[in-house]
């Protein structure tokens, strides 16, 4: 994990004033400008290695013992468990807000038959101890 202190440069603009009361209007913000930079038609090699330069990264995949979604009925109450999830096509970028929060964003893509984006969109989460 790296401890970056500010979003990515695609993003500078967006969270340059720290205000981000209305999590939908940021996410939709998120998403056009990966829109805007990633249309669709775009190779997802490129999209990977543009967002790696930023300093995205691959999310980890869930712990060998994690309970896929079919199974989570069965998982007995107060039992803690890691839920299965999926790890393609997305990549994340963390960083450190006044060394109590770290913010995410997530970009997700999806690929047509060609292998190239059929859609992208973005989202983000703030969690602070």
């Amino acid at each position: 994990m790296t401890n970056n202190w500010h979003a990515p440069e695609m993003f500078s603009q967006l969270f340059a004033s720290g205000n981000h009361t209305d999590q939908t209007a940021q996410d939709s913000a998120i998403t056009q400008i990966l829109q805007t930079a990633f249309p669709v038609g775009t190779v997802v090699s490129d999209v990977k290695s543009s967002l790696s330069k930023e300093g995205f990264q691959d999310i980890p995949p869930p712990p060998l013992d994690c309970v896929p979604p079919a199974k989570e009925a069965e998982v007995l109450p107060r039992t803690v468990h890691t839920p299965c999830y999926d790890v393609r096509d997305q990549m994340e970028y963390q960083w450190m807000i006044g060394g109590i929060c770290r913010a995410h964003i997530f970009a997700k893509w999806m690929t047509g038959e060609t292998g190239r984006v059929s859609q992208i969109q973005g989202y983000g989460s703030t969690a602070c101890l």
